[in-house]
Parts: C-alpha cells; structure tokens; sequence
C-alpha cells in the first residue's frame, strides 16, 4: 500500500545522495509531467510525484522498474 503523507517529524526526513546522471534524468522526468499537468489542467490530479502516470496518480513499481532499465540501457 502507498501512502503519500508527510514525515510525522523533521528527524525523519532523511538525504539520499544519487549520481548527478540520475539527477538529469528526473529533472528531465519532471518537466515532462510539468507539461503533462499544464496539458490536462482539471484532469490532472497533482500529487507533486516525480514518476507520475499520465493522469497524475502514482506509478506502479514494474512501470518505474521499466523505466530506469530503459533510460539505463544505450
């Protein structure tokens, strides 16, 4: 079950440190749903997520699996 809600204190926010390859690559991700949104407008639900179906509503993990294997491979 995914629940999107915030930390319950600020101790359980935590850094993770990724190659600055990944982060082009979701930068690149959220622009495009940035223009996805901007597209939809009222069909779009905003969950502020990343890796975002094209409606909004989060990804299932085999589709986020998918998509890194294909960003990764040449």
């Amino acid at each position: 079950m995914l629940v999107l809600k915030k930390p319950k204190t600020e101790s359980s926010i935590r850094r993770v440190f990724i190659p600055a390859t990944v982060v082009h690559q979701l930068k690149a991700w959220k622009r495009e749903q940035e223009r996805t949104k901007e597209a939809l407008r009222g069909e779009y639900t905003d969950y502020n997520l990343i890796l975002a179906n094209g409606l909004g509503h989060p990804m299932k993990r085999t589709r986020i699996t998918a998509l890194l294997n294909a960003w990764k491979s040449p």
